[in-house]
């Protein structure tokens, strides 16, 4: 039932002009493997925060609201309760404190965090004030982050579920079962696995469109994924 898949509080969309039509097939051309924006720009743009359709202010989005504070140096999210992702699992508070923690922090995936996370020659401190509330703090002022979190830059804030990316991390997988899965792989090591199954390393693609087995908060999900060698990429609705 739809009560049981939505959050408490989902997001409202005004139609421009009328409610569509739901059902049928949605074909579009793409330029081969390497190709990603084109999913970004159609059925990827779900991040905490984004640009309005006048392109004149950034609303809330995954967050139902947030709040910063006077010196531009702590930003509170507060997210929309009952979020889940599309294998139904909850998103929460973890999910983003593990793409600050586990991931940008981690320098075996990010040699250097990403400068927008960065004010102060330091990076920013992510906190969870309770599982739909996420704080920010930066050293000194950092007057874009808002607007960075509605570009492509956030959309890994809001992608890559703690609950199914731990099992190829190496701060949270048993270690012989990680060895294990990176030679069944092929790969040269657990980075180079992680990355393959969603995660997002320094100087690596974005591979949201890669695995099927990858849940998302997206629209869309993937059912035939994108690959060198892939003539067809196909999704389907998100039940969630």
């Amino acid at each position: 039932p739809v009560e049981q898949r939505l959050p408490t509080d989902p997001l409202v969309v005004t139609p421009v002009e009328s409610v569509g039509q739901y059902g049928g097939t949605w074909h579009m051309g793409t330029r081969g493997g390497g190709d990603q924006v084109i999913y970004v720009r159609t059925v990827g743009y779900e991040n905490l925060v984004r640009w309005n359709t006048d392109w004149t202010g950034v609303i809330p989005d995954v967050a139902k609201s947030f709040d910063v504070n006077d010196a531009g140096t702590v930003f509170t999210f507060h997210l929309r309760e009952g979020l889940k992702w599309s294998d139904g699992e909850p998103f929460t508070a973890d999910d983003i404190l593990f793409v600050i923690n586990d991931i940008y922090k981690n320098a075996e995936l990010y040699p250097a965090v990403p400068t927008w996370l960065t004010s102060g020659g330091k990076p920013v401190d992510a906190t969870k004030v309770d599982d739909y509330t996420v704080q920010f703090s930066f050293a000194a002022p950092s007057g874009l982050f808002i607007q960075n979190l509605a570009t492509p830059n956030g959309s890994a804030m809001v992608a890559q579920p703690k609950h199914y990316l731990s099992q190829f991390h190496k701060s949270y997988a048993d270690a012989a079962a990680l060895d294990a899965a990176v030679q069944a792989a092929g790969v040269d090591g657990w980075v180079s696995l992680f990355n393959q199954k969603g995660g997002s390393a320094a100087g690596k693609p974005n591979t949201l469109w890669d695995n099927a087995d990858l849940p998302t908060i997206y629209p869309w999900m993937v059912v035939s994924p994108l690959s060198p060698d892939a003539t067809q990429v196909q999704l389907t609705r998100n039940p969630y």
